[in-house]
């Protein structure tokens, strides 16, 4: 009996101990962790705490954090609590996620609900500034002879309300952006393409965004690029718009999009995409000129990619973007003899070193939605 009272507890002792220190045993099996960033979680891993004297009480909560991050198999049960538990039985995102379930399947990122609800605003000010901000830029390229026409890419719940989570409120008053829109289509000085409009009103033929993606598809991005190209041809009479006739959309099956892949569902769904097959396609790569991207940019090879067509009669074009205009780019490198495009880590500057190397008759500035706020570097 005494023996058995011993035993159970040294026993219960050393099971403890052990697994205690499982972490230490498979960190040190696994040997280092290379993996700095969760691509699911779009951020960063802690990173692995070096042990100081001085600081010993914060050294097992850091190590924790950092063995969490890694631990071998964390993914893997994310993935399925998100599959079976949360999206299966209670039909919400995980906690903590950025991504909301809309009706039917479609996601929606919860970042832009703000912008969608109209809780996300600014005073009078600070929407003057972004107006002015872009009327002086319009003004600073017009004197170089080269003119600039600006677009905003709504976002997903803008146009697809009716698949939004029925929690979402629509404002009685304007969203921030239709108060800028607002604001700029009554300066007849800039250039604004109101890209909305068309969009809305074209998704009655077909989808236009993708349902676990924030962005539009190809059909949604050609709509926005007719509506940009047919405002650029009444400044360039030489260009000429592709037609929708002359595009065949091709579909084909995708894992989910980047909605889906953050909830850790992405190889368990699928994403119908379409393929843009021009009837006739003039542009081909052309060489690039070297302009280094921002030491802190995660994809520099994204910051510079150049389309050419053999026609002379055409203008040269730099477009300022982020990855909305990669949907437009098909149709639109079409009309330019020579096309840069700038993915400027989400800055969009004003870039001048850069316009005075390619000396572009056309400068297009594409800011989606959310990242209006960008132009004057406003961050809250």
């Amino acid at each position: 009996m005494n023996n058995g009272s011993k035993t159970y507890p040294l026993l219960f002792a050393i099971l403890f101990m052990a697994w205690l220190l499982t972490p230490w045993f498979l960190d040190t099996i696994t040997g280092k962790f290379e993996k700095s960033i969760s691509k699911r979680e779009n951020r960063a891993l802690s990173k692995r705490p070096v042990f100081h004297p001085l600081a010993a009480d914060s050294f097992p909560s850091a190590y924790d954090n950092f063995y969490t991050d890694r631990f071998p198999y964390r993914e893997e049960l994310i993935n399925w609590w998100s599959r079976n538990i949360n999206i299966c039985v209670y039909r919400k995102s995980p906690p903590h996620s950025d991504v909301d379930i809309g009706r039917e399947g479609w996601l929606f990122s919860s970042t832009e609900r703000p912008y969608y609800e109209g809780t996300k605003m600014y005073g009078p000010d600070t929407i003057e500034l972004i107006h002015q901000t872009i009327r002086n830029r319009v003004i600073f390229y017009k004197a170089g002879g080269i003119r600039l026409y600006i677009l905003f890419p709504p976002v997903k719940g803008q146009v697809y309300p009716e698949y939004l989570p029925p929690d979402y409120i629509r404002p009685t008053d304007s969203t921030l952006t239709e108060k800028v829109i607002a604001v700029l289509l009554k300066d007849t000085l800039i250039p604004f393409v109101n890209v909305t409009p068309a969009l809305l009103k074209a998704k009655s033929k077909g989808r236009l965004y993708s349902k676990t993606d924030t962005h539009w598809n190809t059909k949604g991005g050609y709509e926005a690029y007719f509506q940009l190209i047919c405002r650029i041809k009444k400044d360039f009479p030489s260009v000429k718009p592709v037609e929708r006739k002359d595009v065949a959309f091709i579909p084909y099956k995708l894992p989910g999009g980047n909605l889906a892949l953050k909830m850790g569902i992405s190889e368990y769904t699928t994403e119908e995409c379409f393929k843009p097959v021009l009837k006739v396609q003039r542009a081909r790569d052309g060489k690039k000129a070297g302009h280094k991207a921002p030491p802190w940019f995660h994809a520099p090879d994204d910051f510079e990619h150049v389309k050419v067509v053999a026609d002379s009669s055409l203008p040269k074009v730099v477009v300022i973007r982020d990855s909305f205009f990669i949907q437009m780019m098909p149709f639109f490198e079409e009309n330019f003899r020579k096309t840069v495009y700038l993915f400027d880590a989400w800055m969009y500057e004003l870039n001048w070193d850069i316009i005075q190397k390619e000396k572009p008759d056309i400068v297009v500035l594409e800011v989606v939605d959310p990242n209006i706020k960008s132009l004057i570097h406003v961050y809250h």
